[in-house]
């Protein structure tokens, strides 16, 4: 995801010089007068004395005097009206870009659905190393994939009529993010299907996406602040059962911000922008995380804890370092942040973005606000989750 920031110059306060003191001003006066009289004792020579010759003989070194500390002073001036434009510039676009950084969606609701051998407070609850373990998956004995996806509809159509329940939307997008390569076009056809058949939605304008990339979606939703409601669905099912990646579903309710205080919607969390990070160059990483990500997106926020998933092991001390270089602790001291991670249960999954984004916003944090990290193939997605009581 793209993060524009553009570098902005830091220029050094404008020291006084050494001489602009009262002692060489006044030292520069008596040089002037030194070198004045012999010129107008010269040109005076022969005449008598009058008003005029006293008025060129100490008037001459004092406008001189005068104009040189003037136009030192109109110079000095000029540097420090540039300097705290500057300044006054520099704090304008810094305060445009934290509001850029730090726009957010509401998201209203949210749910999942996972395997029968998983309980989720045995995931909220951690202790130890972030270790990983042994994939979860839905158990195939009494249920073939097709019924198990049916479930999962089933479930997200419920939540979606209680929503608008609640939130009398007339217009609404779902879009489903399918991690299957294989059953996508599958998958969103039996999900729209599903819709059509059901007719659960009655009078509501209803369209239906396929989502190909989901960061880039959310990052598109935010930036154009639409009325609608989305309703996203994160399906992750395995193709056959000798296929034992990690298998679930996950969704979520979300409104632009404006439009979730205008309905008044009780309000889950929200979600800022997100930092695309390459894993190419870990000095360009570091750069993006103390420099660019950091001042704006974190500035005047109190992360209490990160949720985090599929991130490579030897990048996530990287991330740590250059996280811990932008003023945040981990782990110890007072204020130090908790670290959680989807990857004991679902390591490797497909869809790691939307569970981590289901986990952090469904922690309990005492309403503080929740980092997320969710590792693709190439990189890393950094975020901030803030809740009602300090977004």
């Amino acid at each position: 995801m793209d993060w524009p920031i553009p570098d902005i110059p830091e220029v050094v306060k404008l020291e006084k010089y050494r001489f602009d003191k009262p002692l060489f001003w006044f030292l520069g006066l008596f040089v002037l007068f030194l070198l004045c009289v012999p010129l107008v004792l010269s040109l005076w020579q022969g005449r008598p004395y009058s008003l005029l010759f006293w008025c060129l003989l100490f008037g001459v070194p004092v406008l001189v005097w005068g104009s040189i500390r003037l136009m030192f002073f109109s110079w000095e001036y000029s540097r420090k009206s540039q300097f705290d434009a500057w300044e006054v510039e520099k704090n304008r676009i810094r305060q445009h870009w934290q509001n850029w950084a730090q726009k957010s969606i509401a998201v209203v609701g949210s749910g999942i659905y996972l395997p029968e051998s998983l309980n989720i407070s045995d995931i909220m609850v951690q202790q130890g190393e972030l270790r990983k373990g042994s994939p979860a998956v839905f158990d195939r004995e009494d249920k073939e994939n097709e019924e198990i996806r049916e479930d999962i509809f089933r479930s997200f159509v419920e939540f979606i009529e209680s929503t608008l329940a609640v939130l009398p939307y007339k217009e609404l997008t779902v879009y489903l993010d399918s991690a299957s390569e294989y059953s996508r076009s599958d998958d969103f056809q039996a999900l729209s299907d599903y819709l059509n058949g059901t007719g659960a939605l009655g009078d509501v304008q209803t369209e239906v996406g396929l989502l190909e990339n989901g960061a880039d979606a959310l990052g598109d939703w935010i930036q154009n602040s639409s009325e609608k409601l989305i309703v996203v669905l994160s399906l992750a099912l395995n193709n056959d059962e000798e296929n034992a990646l990690p298998e679930s579903a996950a969704w979520f309710a979300l409104v632009s911000k404006q439009s979730a205080e205008k309905q008044q919607a009780g309000t889950q969390g929200y979600v800022s922008r997100q930092i695309g990070l390459s894993y190419d160059d870990d000095d360009a990483l570091g750069e993006l995380v103390r420099k660019k990500y950091a001042p704006y997106a974190l500035k005047g926020k109190e992360p209490g804890a990160m949720w985090l998933g599929n991130i490579a092991s030897d990048k996530l001390p990287v991330l740590f370092e250059n996280l811990y270089g932008a003023g945040l602790s981990f782990w110890k001291g007072k204020n130090s942040i908790d670290v959680f991670t989807v990857d004991r249960y679902f390591d490797e999954a497909a869809n790691t973005y939307w569970l981590a984004l289901w986990f952090a916003l469904n922690s309990d944090t005492s309403g503080k606000d929740i980092l997320w990290l969710a590792g693709h193939e190439q990189g890393a997605y950094l975020g901030l989750i803030s809740f009602p009581n300090n977004a």
